[in-house]
């Protein structure tokens, strides 16, 4: 090998002077860098490689826990065929201005888990191609006005689990293109009525994890393509009636792990496509008696860990789609006749740990398709003759730590449950 090295050597002395300069800045990059340049291009030495080499490069390079503490301007120069650029998992601080330069076949970017406090004004610069880009679990507390000029083909950007505290105003104003966005888990306490103004073609925005207290009325009008939506985990007290009117192609709402304690009548009226609805873990006292109107795609709607008293009768009478439906650590004592009625489809029921006393004779009977019933936790004492009899489709029906003393699974009122379900119906205990 030192032979070998010495007849490179002896070779690199006589070419011209600028091929000498290729040699030697590609040598003296950045050690992880030339490294990750060498194994991309399958070479054994730097002094094997030259600018031609680098340009017809059209592949990744992948620096991911190499424990890259910084880089220098120039790592990445020549490499103008580069389809992928990955650095994700190392301990950079900072980016020098100009090191991703020339970079003009770049798609994907992923500096994600990295150290990094600011991003200079100007350093995604003429990355034209630029599809994908992630900053996720960074330290970023701002970002700079323009910070993503030029990069008008990126579609999907990730922002997530940082430090910023405010909306960075102008920051996104020329992404047109732009189908992703997530700013989820950073220190945002508020948004103003149009800052999502030009990202008309947004397909999915992330907003979870953040400190808000309240949303402006119009905050989402112009999303009108959007498709997922995620506001959970924030400290939403309550939503504008007209919030979601724009929304007709939302499939997915997250905004459990909020404070709501109440939910405008109309506010999911025009969410005709909608998948799923999650709302658990607020503190919803009640819900208006046509609050799920029309959502006839819905197929699963998460309202458990709430402080619900009570159910209108009928409320669930539109979501024929409807799959699962979680209902438990309520405080339900009581279910109206007809409160599952529309409920052709669903799979999956939770009502457990709520203060249910008695269910009404018949209210399950048009859960033909049902194969989870969770009742567990109640206050049950007795229950209607024939109150299983139609779920042809069960699986699993759990019972037990209710006031259901003496019941056992040879009770008559099983008699009609499909073979090989899952029946708990112990231990029950004496009520008070």
């Amino acid at each position: 090998m030192k032979k070998l090295l010495t007849i490179l050597l002896l070779i690199a002395a006589v070419l011209p002077a600028s091929d000498q300069a290729q040699i030697t800045d590609i040598c003296n990059r950045t050690q992880q860098v030339r490294n990750a340049i060498m194994q991309a291009l399958e070479t054994d030495h730097c002094l094997f490689l030259d600018s031609t080499k680098l340009a017809d490069f059209t592949g990744k390079l992948v620096l991911v826990d190499v424990q890259l503490t910084a880089l220098q301007a120039g790592d990445f120069a020549g490499l103008t065929g580069l389809r992928g650029l990955t650095l994700r998992n190392n301990q950079l601080t900072a980016l020098p201005k100009g090191v991703f330069d020339g970079l003009t076949s770049l798609q994907t970017l992923h500096l994600g888990r990295n150290q990094l406090t600011e991003l200079p004004e100007g350093t995604f610069d003429g990355l034209t191609s630029l599809s994908w880009l992630s900053l996720h679990g960074n330290r970023l507390t701002e970002l700079p006005e323009g910070l993503f000029d030029g990069l008008a083909s990126l579609e999907e950007l990730a922002l997530s689990s940082n430090q910023l505290t405010a909306w960075p105003d102008g920051a996104f104003e020329n992404l047109a293109n732009l189908r992703g966005l997530s700013l989820s888990g950073n220190r945002l306490a508020a948004l103003s009525v149009g800052a999502l103004d030009k990202l008309a073609n947004l397909r999915g925005l992330g907003l979870d994890g953040n400190r808000l207290a309240a949303l402006p009325d119009g905050l989402f009008d112009s999303l009108t393509r959007l498709q997922t939506l995620s506001l959970h985990g924030n400290r939403l007290a309550a939503l504008p009636e007209g919030l979601f009117d724009s929304h007709a192609n939302l499939v997915l709402l997250t905004l459990y792990g909020n404070q709501l304690t109440s939910l405008p009548e109309g506010v999911f009226d025009h969410l005709t496509n909608l998948r799923d609805l999650d709302l658990h873990d607020n503190q919803l006292t009640s819900l208006p008696a046509r609050v799920f109107d029309g959502l006839t795609s819905l197929q699963n709607l998460g309202l458990q860990g709430n402080r619900l008293a009570a159910l209108p009768d009928g409320i669930f009478k539109d979501l024929t789609s409807l799959r699962k439906l979680w209902l438990d650590e309520n405080q339900l004592m009581a279910l109206p006749d007809g409160v599952f009625v529309g409920l052709t489809s669903l799979r999956s029921l939770h009502f457990h740990n709520n203060k249910l006393s008695t269910l009404p004779a018949g209210v399950l009977d048009n859960l033909a398709n049902l194969e989870s019933l969770l009742l567990y936790g109640n206050q049950l004492s007795a229950l209607p003759e024939g109150l299983f009899d139609e779920l042809t489709s069960l699986k699993i029906l759990f019972l037990n730590n209710n006031h259901l003393v003496g019941l056992t699974r040879n009770d008559p009122l099983f008699a009609r449950l499909p073979a090989g379900v899952e029946l708990l119906v112990s231990p029950q205990t004496e009520a008070p």
